[in-house]
């Protein structure tokens, strides 16, 4: 009799908890609150219908290094428009026309992270999209910092340092240097390092020659019968030295009198 009850008990109990489930579900479905729609996914920039922008013509450097990663990043974003960019960043199409474009107009290092993570954000999706997008926002900021360091006129001091350690080398005969002849390291064995000019990133060397023939050797830049490139090569050794990218020229002075004797290099 107890057995017959118990399974009673159950069979009852089982029936009352399936109805109070099945009337749990009749009611969630009659008053269900509806779903709030997920977020729609960033909005891609509008595709320019025009060609990939103009790079700037600019010497190796972090300038360039960081236009380059700019015109890279344009380009597989599909080459948005500098409008579609303006609603994306908030920035004036024109400043941001300038990040590309305009070498002779810098710009804020705020302006440039916010157009190159502007444009990554449109070519890159999944679980590395966070990671990848923080490495571009360090290497532009790196690459600005560097730029702008670059861009600062060097220190007169090491600059005149720098000038005068490279004319010893060069003198001193401590290359080796492929476009730089015998006769020219010579010659300048005989100048005398005299001073350095430094104006924005222009660079002046002085040198002064005691003897016309030492003169003629190394103010011989025009003339095609002898080696006129160890301007050129001197001129890299110092900027490598001095760390920046800056315009050298090198002035030679008169310690002697002019014998009128004619231009031993210039006789046919």
């Amino acid at each position: 009799m107890d057995i017959t009850e118990n399974i009673v008990e159950k069979v009852v109990a089982g029936l009352v908890l399936a109805g109070l489930l099945r009337l749990a579900r009749l009611v969630r479905a009659r008053w269900r609150l509806p779903v709030p729609p997920s977020p729609p996914p960033c909005p891609l920039l509008e595709p320019s219908m025009s060609k990939p922008l103009h790079k700037r013509d600019l010497p190796p450097g972090a300038p360039r290094e960081l236009n380059e990663l700019l015109h890279r990043l344009h380009s597989r974003a599909n080459h948005p428009s500098m409008r579609s960019l303006e609603n994306a960043t908030g920035l004036g199409h024109t400043t941001l026309s300038d990040a590309m474009t305009n070498k002779a107009k810098p710009v804020t290092k705020n302006t440039v992270v916010r157009l190159a993570l502007a444009l990554a954000e449109q070519g890159v999706r999944g679980s590395e999209a966070d990671a990848e997008l923080d490495e571009i926002d360090r290497r532009v900021a790196d690459l600005w910092d560097r730029a702008d360091r670059e861009a600062r006129p060097p220190e007169p001091d090491s600059v005149e340092l720098a000038a005068r350690t490279t004319w010893e080398s060069f003198a001193g005969g401590q290359g080796p240097w492929p476009r730089v002849s015998h006769e020219v390291t010579a010659a300048m064995s005989k100048a005398t390092f005299t001073c350095t000019s430094v104006r924005g990133n222009a660079v002046e060397v002085f040198v002064t020659a005691d003897d016309q023939d030492t003169c003629w050797v190394l103010d011989c830049e025009t003339d095609e019968t002898f080696d006129s490139m160890w301007r050129e090569e001197f001129a890299a050794h110092l900027c490598h030295r001095i760390g920046k990218l800056v315009d050298v020229h090198v002035q030679v002075l008169e310690n002697f009198e002019i014998d009128h004797r004619p231009h031993p290099l210039r006789v046919t």
